[in-house]
Parts: C-alpha cells; structure tokens; sequence
C-alpha cells in the first residue's frame, strides 16, 4: 500500500509542476508587460525580467491550489484512462482508501508549497519591491509586521496603517542632519495627499533637536518633508498579500495592542491560514469527480473543468472577502465558510459514489 501512496504522489506531483509551470508562466507574462510600461533611467528589460524572477514564488503560491485540482484531475483521468484505476479497485483498493491516498499526497505536496509560498515568497517580494524603488529612484520601501518604512534621502517615514483610499494613518517622520544626528521628529495622526502641495500631516507633534535645546509643539497641519509617491502608497495599502502569515499575526497583534483595527489585515491572515485546507480539498474534488466518470474518461474535458472550477472558487474566495470589507462580516467566517462548504460537498459525494 505504501508503493501505491507513493506511484499516487509522484502522478499528481508531476502533473501539478506542469500546471504551476503553465499558470505561472501566464501570470508572470502578464506582470512583464505591465512592468515594462515603467521602463526608465536604470530599470530596464533585463532588471524588470529580475524583478519578476524575484515574485515568482509569490505568484506560484498563489495559483497553487487550482494548479493542484488541475494536478490530480489529469493525474486521475490518465489513470482510469490506463485502466489503472480500475486494476486497483479489482484487487481491493476502496474508493475511501484512495481519498486516504488522495490526502497523504495532498498533505505533502501542500507542506512544499507552503515552505515556498511562506518561507521564500514574502522575503523574495519585498527584495523585489526594493530593486525596483531604487533602479525606478523612488524612496527606499520596506514593508514590515510594524508597517511601512520609506527613505527618501535624508528622511525616514514610518507608516502603521494604509487604508484602501491611500490615507495614511499613524506616520512618525524622522530627519537627520548631514552628520547623522537627528534633527526632527514629527509623530502624526494622519496624513492626506493633496495634489499642489503632496501629502499634508494632520494632528502633529512636533520635536526639533536644536544644539543642546529640544523644541516640542502641536501642529494642526503641516507639510511632510519627504516625497512619497500616491500611487505607491495606495497599491502598499491594499496589498497584505506581501506579509507571511507569521507577520500578518504579529502585525494584527500589534495594532489590537494599539486599539486599531485593520479588516483588509484580518482577512488576508486567516486566508492565508485557509489556503493549505482549500488545496488539499482542491485535489480531493479530483476524486470523485473521476470516480463518477470511469466510463468515459476525456483529458481534455478534465482540464477544462479543473481551470473553470478553479476559477470559480477563486472568484468565490475573492468576492466573499471584498464583501466583507462593506459590510464588516467576521474575517474568520470569510476564509473558512467556503472551505467548511467544499468540504461537506466532496464528503456528501463521496458517500454518494461510495454507497
């Protein structure tokens, strides 16, 4: 029974690395063309073709498990096409025990993809967002569990929450004097872009460092003295996707120390939990819908309605976690009611074609 464990692995193992490499060669294709429309001063082809490279593991976490539905729908179809399913059901292998099979190659074919997706990903695209502001000159980004850091030139900006709107919530400014001393810090309530003058603080504490005196005052509003681009800080602050779950907990964590509240965070980490789930039952989906279609077992059809369905509760996933951002529904019941109604579906249709 082992050997059969191991022949099933290895099938949809191979079938899922073609899938990921064909989804992922789409998905990266894509970013090139769109990144190619920034080509100036030092990013050129061959730096954006790196920048790219560097996302990679993100993008083939991210279309991971349709790429393991795909995997164990052709694995499986050209298994009962070859017979083989039906050899192994004649000398006693029960449907249940290749669900059981099913779910030991999905367990550690999902642990690889989470050590890639969470161990090289978040690391991997944050180095990529770096290359990419220094060869385009922007400010300097590094998007960390305690928020977002930028420098530009001889300013630091430390930014805790971004909200969808591009509003800057929580910033402290940091200058510094030519020798490295600090010169002035401002700790802000928020902050807005305002198109003739940049971004405006609001609610300010000012502290300036002058010789051996500090000066300290409260500022209703005042200019931000370091240049931030609009459009970056919009796209930092709907893009969670960037953290691990390890610093989406901690960051989460963080801001309900600080009585703040960030629902885009929220969703993005107990996604980010469910995704494990939602692929294994992805590939157990594979099974009985083989099973129930032995007789006459077509390829083709089997990756057309592996990509439809992937789509389908990708959009699902998608459209239930847009939902909750307007109307404030639990980011736990976002992630995982899908994943508790997939699962009750393939169990229903595996006593279904069991019985």
């Amino acid at each position: 029974m082992y050997r059969l464990d191991w022949y099933i692995t290895k099938q949809i193992a191979i079938w899922t690395a073609i899938a990921l490499l064909v989804l992922v060669s789409f998905r990266s294709f894509n970013v090139l063309v769109e990144e190619l429309g920034s080509l100036r001063g030092d990013y050129q082809t061959l730096e954006i073709l790196y920048v790219v490279l560097l996302r990679t593991p993100g993008y083939m976490y991210e279309v991971f498990p349709m790429s393991l539905l795909i995997g164990g729908l052709m694995a499986l179809g050209g298994m009962a096409r070859n017979q083989e399913i039906t050899a192994m059901r004649a000398a006693g292998v029960s449907v249940w025990r290749l669900f059981r099979a099913l779910l030991k190659s999905g367990v550690l074919i999902t642990l690889v993809a989470l050590l890639i997706g969470e161990g090289l990903a978040p690391g991997m695209r944050q180095e990529s967002e770096q290359l990419r502001a220094q060869w385009l000159k922007s400010p300097s980004i590094l998007q960390t569990k305690y928020g977002v850091w930028v420098r530009d030139g001889d300013s630091f900006v430390n930014i805790q929450r971004i909200k969808p709107n591009g509003e800057l919530r929580s910033i402290k400014t940091y200058r510094f004097n030519d020798d490295g001393s600090l010169n002035t810090m401002r700790n802000a309530l928020r902050a807005e872009y305002d198109d003739e003058s940049g971004w405006v603080l609001r609610n300010v504490k000012e502290t300036r460092f002058e010789g051996d005196s500090v000066v300290s005052q409260t500022l209703m509003k005042t200019q931000m003295e370091a240049h931030l681009d609009a459009d970056m800080m919009s796209k930092l602050g709907t893009d969670p996707q960037i953290l691990s779950i390890i610093d989406l907990y901690e960051y989460n964590r963080f801001l309900h120390k600080n009585e703040q509240s960030v629902p885009e965070y929220e969703i993005a980490f107990w996604s980010k939990l469910a995704i494990p789930a939602l692929s294994m039952l992805m590939l157990l989906l594979a099974l009985p819908f083989t099973i129930n279609n032995m007789r006459n077992v077509d390829i083709g059809r089997n990756l057309v309605a592996g990509a439809l369905l992937g789509v389908l509760i990708y959009l699902v996933n998608k459209s239930a976690s847009f939902l909750a951002l307007i109307y404030a529904v639990s980011p736990i019941a976002v992630a995982w009611v899908p994943v508790l109604l997939l699962a009750a579906a393939i169990m229903l249709y595996m006593r279904r074609i069991s019985g």
